[in-house]
């Protein structure tokens, strides 16, 4: 796996095949296209997005286990693009729009239908994809679930993701059609107790 920068700055995990190895260099077989940008070292885990999201889902585990009481001076909960849920933003993927929801209301601890609509630039729905996502709170030490979304109709893929715990989980829709390429975005979901 590594980090590409996505154009608004993000970090977006991204699955690769290797090939050979040759002193310092690793040949990339798949999952990269000329020109993107990966991060070459672990610098991105002190980044400042990171440690804000991690002090914020740390502060709703401090509140789990009862010591929701003390302060974090210097946390202070980052707002992200691509909130799902009441007023969900839809954006421009490559050549579709997608938008992500969760299917009964706001999310929450434990399972959750993921719900990811896919649009073509005219607004009709895009039938017979390949929809999966990933998903993580983006913390250091937290594991990288997937899951597989099911065609709906009507342009809507559904999927199941089990959250652990309150806060923000990242969320990275990977949309596949033949003769395309993958379109891929993170959003950010607030899960709730």
């Amino acid at each position: 796996m590594v980090f590409v920068a996505s154009t608004d700055g993000q970090l977006v995990p991204r699955d690769v095949k290797l090939g050979s190895r040759f002193d310092d260099y690793v040949e990339v077989l798949e999952g990269l296209s000329p020109g993107e940008r990966v991060v070459t070292s672990a610098n991105f885990l002190v980044d400042s997005e990171s440690k804000l999201q991690a002090a914020e889902s740390m502060m709703g585990m401090m509140g789990a286990i009862g010591m929701g009481d003390w302060k974090m001076e210097s946390a202070r909960p980052m707002e992200m693009g691509g909130q799902a849920g009441p007023g969900q933003e839809e954006r421009r993927v490559g050549d579709v729009m997608v938008a992500v929801s969760v299917a009964a209301g706001p999310a929450k601890v434990g399972e959750n239908a993921i719900r990811v609509h896919v649009r073509d630039a005219s607004g009709a729905p895009v039938k017979g994809a390949a929809v999966s996502f990933s998903y993580t709170m983006d913390m250091p030490g937290m594991s990288i679930e997937q899951a597989r979304a099911q065609e709906r109709g009507d342009g809507m893929y559904e999927g199941s993701a089990r959250f652990t715990m309150a806060g923000p989980w990242g969320l990275v829709v990977e949309i596949e059609r033949p003769g395309k390429p993958p379109a891929r975005e993170k959003f950010t979901l607030r899960v709730s107790g």
